[in-house]
This record gives structure tokens, sequence and C-alpha cells, in this order.
């Protein structure tokens, strides 16, 4: 999932609601910021934030060829070469969602370490939080 708070509202982006599944942090997160949760969507691929782009790798292992993304989430355990897709997509960034297999977090922390790419990995250091 992924959360947007500008102030006053909270979007989610997550295809849990599409099971009703996992609200309730949601709404606990936005009652302690008293805010109200403005819109609940499903996740895409890419999504653009203040002028940053941000692409999601899932299971589905499909990804777009023109974008470099300032930020890459992998998540799902994706079926790709890590390297590869390093080499090809050049993220400034790499966040490592917790819910991946660790084997497939410590595989792509290697490469990211190995071709110099910054990550964060989730299951070991929490949650993810960007400032823009």
């Amino acid at each position: 999932s992924l959360s947007y708070f500008d102030g006053s509202d909270v979007f989610v982006f997550s295809n849990d609601f599409l099971k009703n599944q996992y609200t309730k942090p949601w709404e606990t997160y936005a009652v302690s910021k008293n805010a109200n949760i403005k819109k609940m969507t499903p996740i895409q691929n890419v999504y653009e934030f203040n002028g940053e782009k941000i692409l999601i790798l899932d299971n589905i292992s499909v990804y777009p060829q023109n974008i470099e993304p300032d930020i890459l989430i992998v998540t799902g355990a994706p079926k790709l070469h890590p390297e590869r897709v390093l080499q090809e997509l050049n993220p400034k960034q790499v966040i490592l969602a917790a819910h991946n297999y660790r084997q497939t977090i410590k595989y792509w922390q290697k490469y990211c370490e190995k071709n110099n790419t910054p990550y964060y990995n989730c299951y070991t250091m929490g949650y993810y939080k960007k400032v823009w």
C-alpha cells in the first residue's frame, strides 16, 4: 500500500481495499492526523509526485522500458534479474517491500550494492516515509 498525506486528507493506493481488507490501519492513521481518507484506489505501476517518478515492480514482472524512475518499489517477489532491471531503469533509489520473500530481498540488495544503487529494506528498517 502507498499513501499520501497533503496536510488535510489522506490518499491511499492499495489493492487490499478491493478485497475489503486492511482498511483499519489507514482509518487509524487518518484519525491520528486529524484527516479524512479522501480516496482509496487500486495501485498502478507508475506514479509521479512533485516531479519524481515512482515505478512499482510487482509479481506481474512487466515494466515500461522508456521510464527512468527516481524510486523503484520492488514488491510481490518479481521474477526478474535485479542487475538487468537496475541497468535498464537506472533508478535513483530502490525500496524493497517487507512482504517480499527474504531471499528476494537479499538478492536485490546484493545487486543494488554491486550497482551502487541506494536501497531501503522495509523488512529490517520498517516503513518507508518520503517527505517532499
